[in-house]
């Protein structure tokens, strides 16, 4: 059994689609092989192991043991990348706190090797810093930007409008173009780089790419990818819009640096 990140996976299936394409109705966050040749998922898995070679519980101790050798060696990857991981929560906040339905978590790894001044900005925000009134934090941050199979905008901590931009790491409020090495053309989506208004000019606001956005390369720094979590992004993706702006008020939950024991 081999275990990777979802992000991996996508282009490990992305792959094999070009050898079978009925697997680009696989939806499932497992596939089997077997000499090569596609079985199917979990419940294919069982049905060969009892058919074949007569196990009789193959079903029950095929999930119990999948669960559980996935969470071991998820923490063993995130251990062994050796890379800081981050996490955020997005929620639909509702007009109330009672009306709020939690979207999901997505762990982003983060790319300290080539950009580390974006990175620790980045990860402060999500640390959050101060108090009071001199706090700096993405919890509570709206979405203000959301283009369809492009990319989600987020990270204005002064009132959401999409207007405001600071860094946390000194007074200039900003971060200076490190790196322009990540692709951007990413086909799962996923890449995470700083929103500006030109070069140096990196402050808070971060997005989320939703598919290939190849423009977007050589103008932005890029300072991760989401290793986890694409069911977020999918549903993200399908929200609906006025001007570019989510009708809902999604905004995030919760975010820090992942706890890897």
């Amino acid at each position: 059994m081999e275990v990777m990140f979802e992000v991996d996976y996508l282009l490990k299936i992305h792959e094999l689609t070009k050898q079978n394409c009925m697997l680009m109705y696989h939806k499932q966050t497992h596939l089997v092989l077997r000499n090569g040749e596609v079985v199917g998922n979990a419940k294919a898995f069982a049905e060969m192991a009892m058919k074949e070679y007569d196990v009789a519980d193959a079903e029950a101790a095929n999930t119990v043991i999948y669960n559980r050798f996935v969470r071991e060696l998820t923490a063993k990857l995130m251990k062994e990348r050796g890379r800081p991981i981050v996490y955020i929560e997005f929620v639909d906040a509702g007009s109330k706190p009672s009306d709020a339905v939690r979207l999901g978590v997505m762990q982003i790894e983060l790319f300290n090797e080539l950009c580390p001044q974006a990175v620790e900005n980045f990860t402060k925000l999500c640390m959050g810093m101060g108090s009071g009134a001199n706090a700096v934090h993405y919890k509570g941050c709206p979405i203000h930007r959301l283009v369809k199979d492009g990319w989600i905008q987020c990270g204005d901590m002064v009132d959401g409008s999409g207007a405001h931009s600071t860094a946390a790491l000194d007074q200039t409020g900003v971060v200076p173009d490190e790196s322009f090495t990540l692709d951007f053309g990413f086909i799962p989506g996923g890449v995470v780089g700083f929103a500006n208004e030109g070069a140096h000019s990196s402050g808070s606001q971060f997005f989320i790419t939703m598919g290939p956005c190849e423009w977007m390369n050589h103008n932005f720094v890029g300072v991760g990818r989401v290793l986890q979590g694409f069911h977020v992004l999918r549903a993200l993706n399908q929200l609906a819009t006025t001007n570019q702006r989510p009708i809902k008020n999604i905004t995030i939950l919760s975010c820090g640096i992942t706890p890897i024991e």
